[in-house]
């Protein structure tokens, strides 16, 4: 991949994922609660990583597996803590 292609992944994913936590302070700001990150955490790699998927446009099957696998463990990590910290 070109450094400028490079460049362009890594801009887009660090200004989703600053832009996701941003929005997740304000809102535990709001909620007077910061465990909300902890629940949001492996929903934001996931997006993070589908993001740069989508713009990096890789070939072959390894990085769909990738994508796969980490979406997969993403949703049951962001489950898993959502029903343990939902109400505390």
């Amino acid at each position: 991949m070109p450094w400028h292609e490079l460049f362009t992944v890594f801009i887009a994913t660090a200004s989703a994922t600053l832009a996701a936590v941003l929005l997740l302070w304000l809102l535990s700001i709001r909620l007077r609660d910061v465990s909300i990150i902890d629940m949001a955490f492996a929903a934001i790699i996931a997006a993070v990583i589908l993001l740069a998927w989508r713009i990096g446009a890789p070939a072959g099957e390894a990085p769909v597996l990738i994508v796969a696998l980490v979406s997969i463990w993403a949703l049951r990590m962001t489950v898993y803590l959502v029903r343990r910290n939902w109400g505390h």
